[in-house]
């Protein structure tokens, strides 16, 4: 791994656990108070979205990286 991998923050990991707490949450005040709060929906979903789009985003990036470097026909 290099220096800045490791010194970078894991957005998609904080989306991820951010949608999946908020999900949980809602699920448990669904089983106490018998209704389920759209907000946390909307977060949860709005979360998760962001999450795997930053994480998708990671791996393309990964590829065209290393597609630039293995494909240069520079001397």
């Amino acid at each position: 791994m290099q220096d800045e991998e490791l010194d970078e923050f894991p957005w998609s990991i904080l989306f991820l656990v951010t949608a999946a707490s908020s999900l949980l949450f809602n699920i448990a005040l669904k089983m106490l108070d018998g209704n389920f709060s759209s907000l946390l929906f909307f977060v949860s979903g709005f979360t998760a979205f962001f999450g795997i789009v930053n994480w998708l985003g990671k791996m393309l990036a990964k590829q065209s990286g290393k597609k630039g470097k293995s494909g240069s026909l520079s001397s």
